[in-house]
C-alpha cells in the first residue's frame, strides 16, 4: 500500500503551475491529499483527496469585519487544526508537506502532535521579508526542531535558514517540478517588431515598473517593442501596473493577460505565448519590505526551454538557469536604462537570439527536468519515512 502524503497550503491554486497535481509522475510512488484554508479557482473535476477548511469549516472562516475577525483568529486558528487532525488521522498520512515556511510553522505543533514528519518548502517572501521579523523566526526556530527536512531553492536562501538557527543536516536544495515538456525548443526568427513577454505575479518585487520604463526608453529611441504581461494578483495589484502603464503612456504597446482566480489556464497561455514572443524578461528585485525571489523562476526556465532569449537580474536563485552570455544577459536591479540596454543589445544583434536560446534550452533540460526534480523530492520524502 502506497505511503499518503498531505500537501498544505494556505490557499490552494488548482491552476498552479507548481502544483503537485501537475505532476503524476510522483503519484505512481506515493497517494496524496491536500488540505487547504481556502481555494482560489475553479477545481474542473479535481475533488478527491482536496479537503477545505473554507468550505467545510466554521462561519468563522467567512468573517468579513476586520476586528471582528482579529479577536476570533485564536478561535479560527483551533478549529482549523481540528480540521486538519481529523482528515490527517482518517487519512492515515505518513508525511505534511507544507508549502511556505509559513505555513510550515502554523503546522509544526500538529506535526508534533501527532507524531507525523514534516517537509517544508520555502519559495521566497518566506525566506526574504519573514526571516526579518522576530514572531517568524522564532516560530521557525520550533519548527527546526522537528523530524523534518527544509526545501530551499538556491544556495543563498539555505544560508538564510541557516542564520534563523536551521541545522544545515535538516535543509535540502531543490527546486519545483517543472514539465520542461510542455515547453519544447523553437529557434526565433528577428523582425522589427519585436514582442517582449513576461510572466510574474503582479508584485513590487517583479520589477513590472522598471521594465515599463525600459520599454517607454526603447520606444522614444524609435523601437518598435509591444509587451505581453501573462500574471495573477489582486485587483488593486493590477490597478497599480495599469495606472502606471497609461502614466507612461503605454496602454496601445502592453498587453495584460490576467489568469487570477483560475478562470485562464497560466500554464496553457504561456506556452502559447512562449512560442509567439522574441524576448523573454524577468527584471525582480528586493521589494521595500525586503520580500524577494529566494529562488529561480520557473517562468523563467520555461523561457529557455522554449528557446528565448532571456534577460534577467542578479536576484537569488537566477544563477542556477542563468550563465550570463551563454544561457542569457543579466541587467543591474532596479535600473531601467541597463535593461533597455541589454534588449537593444538583443534587438541589434539577433544572431545572439538563437545562440542564447540553443544554449540555454539545452542547459534547463538537462538540470531542470521534471523526472531529475521529482527524484529530489522522492529521496526527502523516503528520508523520512
Amino acid at each position: 500500500m502506497k505511503k499518503v502524503i498531505a500537501n498544505i497550503h494556505h490557499t490552494y491554486l488548482p491552476n498552479d503551475p507548481n502544483g503537485v497535481h501537475r505532476f503524476p509522475v510522483l503519484y505512481g510512488r506515493f497517494d496524496f491529499i491536500t488540505l487547504c484554508e481556502k481555494i482560489d479557482g475553479s477545481l474542473s473535476g479535481q475533488t478527491k483527496g482536496i479537503y477545505c477548511f473554507f468550505d467545510r469549516g466554521c462561519r468563522i472562516a467567512k468573517i468579513k469585519n476586520p476586528l471582528f475577525k482579529k479577536m476570533s483568529y485564536g478561535l479560527y486558528k483551533h478549529l482549523r487544526n481540528d480540521f486538519y487532525k481529523k482528515y490527517l488521522l482518517t487519512n492515515k498520512v505518513s508525511l505534511i508537506h507544507a508549502h511556505f515556511g509559513s505555513v510550515g510553522a502554523e503546522m509544526a505543533a500538529i506535526a508534533k502532535g501527532l507524531d507525523i514528519p514534516i517537509v517544508v518548502t520555502f519559495y521566497g517572501v518566506d525566506v526574504s521579508r519573514f526571516i526579518r521579523q522576530r514572531r517568524w523566526v522564532r516560530q521557525y526556530k520550533r519548527m527546526f526542531e522537528l523530524n523534518g527536512r527544509f526545501i530551499v531553492l538556491c544556495d543563498e536562501a539555505k544560508k538564510r535558514l541557516e542564520r534563523v538557527g536551521c541545522p544545515p543536516s535538516k535543509i535540502r536544495v531543490a527546486d519545483c517540478p517543472n514539465d520542461l515538456r510542455c515547453f519544447p525548443y523553437m529557434e526565433r526568427k528577428p523582425k522589427k517588431n519585436i514582442k517582449i513577454l513576461i510572466g510574474a505575479r503582479f508584485i513590487e518585487k517583479k520589477g513590472y515598473p522598471v521594465l515599463f520604463q525600459s520599454i517607454s526608453i526603447l520606444i522614444k529611441s524609435g523601437k518598435d517593442v509591444r509587451l505581453t504581461m501573462i500574471g495573477y494578483g489582486s485587483k488593486s495589484q493590477r490597478g497599480l501596473l495599469e495606472e502606471n502603464i497609461k502614466e507612461l503612456n503605454l496602454s496601445d504597446r502592453v498587453t495584460i493577460v490576467d489568469t487570477s482566480h483560475g478562470n485562464i489556464d497560466f500554464v496553457k497561455v504561456f506556452k502559447e505565448n512562449s512560442g509567439t514572443h522574441d524576448i523573454f524578461i524577468m527584471p525582480s528585485i528586493t521589494a521595500k519590505d525586503g520580500d524577494d525571489e529566494g529562488g529561480p523562476s520557473l517562468t523563467l526556465i520555461d523561457a529557455q526551454a522554449a528557446g528565448m532569449p532571456v534577460i534577467a537580474t542578479r536576484f537569488p536563485g537566477s544563477e542556477r538557469s542563468v550563465i550570463d552570455g551563454k544561457t542569457g544577459l543579466y541587467c543591474e536591479m532596479n535600473d531601467s536604462i541597463s535593461l533597455a540596454e541589454k534588449i537593444n543589445y538583443l534587438i541589434e544583434n539577433p544572431d545572439m537570439w538563437n545562440i542564447l536560446g540553443r544554449n540555454a534550452s539545452l542547459f534547463v533540460n538537462e538540470n531542470f527536468s521534471i523526472e531529475k526534480e521529482a527524484e529530489k523530492l522522492v529521496s526527502i520524502y523516503e528520508e523520512l519515512i
